[in-house]
């Protein structure tokens, strides 16, 4: 009977160290991924932008002109989450097509700034603001292009469910290896 006692105890004590340990790596791995995403899609926000910039030239009156408009079908969805914009003194003087009848707000705008806000119909949208000053323009424009959150967050919870699973399996077979040596030895 002792040497039974003995046997649960050491597996139960082996078994939540073992949970506690996968647990804490799931949550560490997560974070670790949420973070990679974010830099990645705002990499993507990054290349957008200066697309959006390259195309951007102003005309003998100083009013901006788009040479060409950025090729990503996702800014012709009306209400896709992927937006640009571009405001000079306040106002609206270029917009994506997903973005008619609608504005970004509260984009602050500044050399180059990130910042997750509320955008049309209150979808939660990661904007990447920057001040440009172009050749011939009177005063700067803030140019800004957003995309939404919850494709950060789909990515995560993905990543998320394969981990568990993952850490869960190898959980268990770690518990296993552990019962069996303990009634082995």
């Amino acid at each position: 009977m002792r040497r039974s006692s003995l046997t649960v105890r050491l597996s139960l004590a082996a078994a939540g160290l073992i949970a506690l340990s996968l647990a804490a790596t799931g949550v560490l791995l997560v974070l670790m991924f949420r973070d990679h995403i974010e830099r990645r899609f705002d990499g993507g926000l990054e290349d957008q932008l200066e697309e959006l910039v390259a195309a951007s030239e102003t005309d003998g009156s100083g009013a901006l002109v788009l040479t060409w408009t950025p090729v990503d079908p996702r800014f012709n969805r009306p209400g896709s989450g992927w937006y640009w914009q571009v405001v000079q003194g306040g106002e609206i003087v270029r917009r994506s097509l997903s973005l008619t009848g609608m504005a970004l707000h509260d984009l602050g705008g500044g050399v180059r700034e990130v910042v997750t806000r509320d955008g049309p119909a209150g979808r939660r949208l990661r904007i990447l603001t920057r001040r440009i000053n172009l050749p011939g323009a009177a005063a700067a424009y803030d140019f800004a292009v957003a995309g939404p959150v919850d494709d950060i967050d789909a990515d995560v919870w993905r990543f998320s469910a394969i981990t568990a699973t993952a850490l869960t399996v190898l959980g268990l077979c770690l518990i296993a290896t552990v019962v069996i040596q303990v009634r082995f030895g």
